[in-house]
């Protein structure tokens, strides 16, 4: 029967859900040392990117292929981003210590600048060879002149683990979603939600470059 055939297009829906489903697990494993989260979001990212624009050739062999070449950049990066945060954090807690509401403010500013750098700069480290600090000065920057679209794809992942955390009911339901495909399909939305700035940065989707932005 043609619906069975491996061109049909529910065949295809279910070996894309399938890939989903592969990577995610794949990811959370590569996640696992904490210390290589940055070299597996950057790896993710990348093959959402080969997903999008239709330069898939092997989702397990660009995974792991990314995962080798940006780990260093990768790592670097999320060092970076955590030290922020807990710059951050610990701002906000002598801020409330001394319960001033403008020193609660600039932390708490400071948390959302680490944030949308963070939604964003493994995408530029999976697309583009640069230095990890100019991925981190274009990621603050891009996210900063692209404010609407980098706060969109912040409140979904934010809005995710919120859901997570919402009940015990809904902890159980998320905490299986995110185990199946939840951290691919946000990746995956992610890149939707930033792909036109990323057409603004290169003449062609599929060449690999260098870009920086001043």
């Amino acid at each position: 029967m043609k619906i069975f055939s491996l061109e049909s297009p529910i065949v295809q829906k279910l070996s894309f859900f399938f890939d989903f489903m592969m990577i995610n697990m794949i990811y959370i494993l590569c996640c696992v040392p904490i210390v290589t989260i940055g070299a597996a979001t950057a790896a993710l990212h990348k093959v959402a990117q080969a997903i999008v624009y239709d330069t898939d050739n092997g989702i397990f062999k660009t995974f792991f292929r990314a995962f080798r070449e940006n780990f260093k950049r990768g790592t670097a990066v999320w060092l970076v981003l955590l030290l922020a945060a807990g710059i951050c954090g610990l701002d906000l807690y002598f801020a409330n210590q001394m319960d001033s509401n403008a020193a609660r403010v600039i932390a708490l500013l400071g948390m959302v600048a680490v944030a949308m750098t963070a939604v964003s700069v493994f995408i530029l480290v999976a697309r583009f060879e640069n230095t990890w600090g100019n991925h981190l000065k274009n990621a603050l920057l891009l996210s900063l002149s692209h404010a609407p679209r980098a706060l969109l794809a912040l409140a979904l992942w934010g809005g995710m683990v919120l859901l997570t955390f919402f009940s015990f009911n809904t902890m159980y339901m998320m905490v299986l979603l995110w185990l199946m495909v939840g951290f691919t399909c946000l990746s995956y939305a992610t890149l939707w939600i930033f792909t036109p700035m990323l057409k603004k940065l290169e003449p062609a989707p599929a060449e690999e470059g260098e870009e920086i932005i001043e």
